[in-house]
């Protein structure tokens, strides 16, 4: 089970450079990854000196869509926050975002994710 300052944790990277809010955010991580309202951070099994519990590899993305809003700022040579901006408007999640939410899906550690989105 996560703690509340492992949760801390966990939302000030997701919402970082966002309006999120985070009261928001953990409301719907505790609807679709709850387990009774409990949100369960997985650790790698494994031996100590491999740490390779998972099997096979998993992708972490980052999918900019192009809106009619990104479109309009791409053309009139917009600011790469500007766009950014746009695309978390339209639904863009950050690499962090994905890496964060495969954390709580018990498909990559912590500490994998943190390695990935650096």
């Amino acid at each position: 089970m996560a703690g509340a300052a492992e949760l801390s944790e966990l939302l000030d990277e997701y919402c970082a450079g966002t309006s999120l809010d985070r009261a928001a955010v953990l409301d719907g991580w505790r609807k679709v990854y709850g387990h009774d309202g409990d949100l369960l951070l997985y650790e790698a099994p494994g031996c100590g000196s491999c740490r390779g519990g998972y099997k096979g590899r998993v992708g972490v993305y980052e999918l900019l869509g192009c809106t009619p809003r990104v479109q309009q700022l791409i053309r009139s040579r917009g600011t790469v926050p500007q766009i950014v901006e746009a695309g978390l408007d339209g639904g863009m999640k950050l690499l962090r975002q994905d890496a964060i939410e495969k954390v709580l899906q018990g498909l990559l550690d912590r500490a994998s994710a943190r390695a990935v989105a650096s």
